[in-house]
């Protein structure tokens, strides 16, 4: 068989590694970048690398890329989590998501309070142990690069 994309792979991984046939296989996506791909098994999405090693079993209500802060936004009832683009999960346990600008760090809400996480996923109100999001140009964080600047405390105070 002769593959038109990187899509066209994954669909057939899929159906040879997890035995679904095509019509089970809703859609497959590309994220930007190419690293990932978000699949629709029977109307349940998960998430494969490009080598085909499974990143999130297909069992989230919804998965959505969030291209302009580069990480994956899950649903699973009515709680959320995320998936930064070096593959560590959150889990589902948030209240919402809160994405303000590319200049400063991802909030989470759970139980009425608003806080970061860290890269082991412990809430902080400290934006340079922030783990998702941007922080500033020379560091990285989460895998991703700052385009525009430093961000302070001032800044992110005004989201508490």
């Amino acid at each position: 068989m002769e593959y038109q994309n990187g899509e066209d792979r994954m669909r057939e991984y899929l159906m040879t590694e997890l035995n679904v046939s095509d019509e089970e296989i809703l859609s497959v996506k590309e994220s930007k970048g190419g690293s990932h791909y978000i699949v629709n098994i029977n109307g349940k999405y998960g998430v494969y690398s490009k080598s085909g090693k499974e990143i999130l079993p297909p069992q989230y209500d919804r998965i959505t890329y969030n291209f302009r802060f580069n990480f994956v936004k899950v649903k699973l009832g009515k709680k959320f989590g995320c998936l930064s683009d070096v593959d560590i999960f959150t889990g589902c346990e948030y209240d919402k998501i809160i994405t303000v600008n590319t200049n400063e760090p991802i909030l989470f809400l759970k139980d009425g309070r608003k806080f970061m996480l860290t890269e082991d996923n412990k809430p902080t109100n400290n934006p340079k142990k922030a783990h998702y999001g941007y922080f500033h140009q020379t560091r990285v964080v989460g895998g991703m690069w700052s385009h525009s600047g430093m961000v302070g405390c001032r800044t992110v105070k005004k989201y508490w």
